[in-house]
């Protein structure tokens, strides 16, 4: 099993998408692969931390935004119409992107580290198999009304029989 497949497999467990499945055996190999993979997933992201510098960075780029961001009657954040990203007016867009070209220049080497240290990380998952032993179960096991995209999510813990 991959270790992005690993990472799908465990949201879905503490989302809930498989929570309808049922029957003993499974069951016991979800929660048993929930834990395992809390543990070791855990470890594998631990070791792509952030460093302390880039946090910082991270600290002082939202603070110069909540600076400049359009608020609502409430002083709430206002956000673009992609619902994502905030909304900084066009008087202050030119003094916001200003001083946080000033931002990334500081800090410029600590967010190439960390743009290099997430790539890393995106390719080792998509690539290597989990360095960690994991529950399988059988096909027998499964129940009959699972639904292709639960069955997609646990074809890697799925024995070969």
């Amino acid at each position: 099993m991959k270790i992005q497949e690993a990472l799908n497999l465990y949201q879905a467990l503490v989302t809930g998408k498989l929570k309808n499945l049922r029957g003993a055996k499974l069951a016991y190999a979800l929660l048993r692969n929930q834990s395992i993979f809390r543990n070791e997933l855990g470890l594998i992201e631990k070791s792509f931390n952030n460093n302390e510098k880039y946090i910082e960075y991270e600290e002082k780029r939202l603070n110069l935004l909540n600076k400049y961001v359009e608020r609502n009657e409430k002083g709430n954040p206002l956000f673009e119409e992609d619902k994502i990203n905030y909304k900084v007016s066009e008087a202050n867009k030119i003094l916001y992107l200003e001083e946080l070209e000033i931002l990334r220049k500081e800090y410029e080497n600590d967010i190439k580290d960390q743009k290099e240290k997430v790539d890393a990380y995106n390719s080792m998952i998509e690539k290597e198999n989990v360095p960690f032993e994991y529950h399988k179960i059988s096909l027998n096991d499964l129940p009959d009304d699972i639904i292709t995209e639960q069955m997609q999510l646990l074809m890697p813990i799925i024995k070969e029989e």
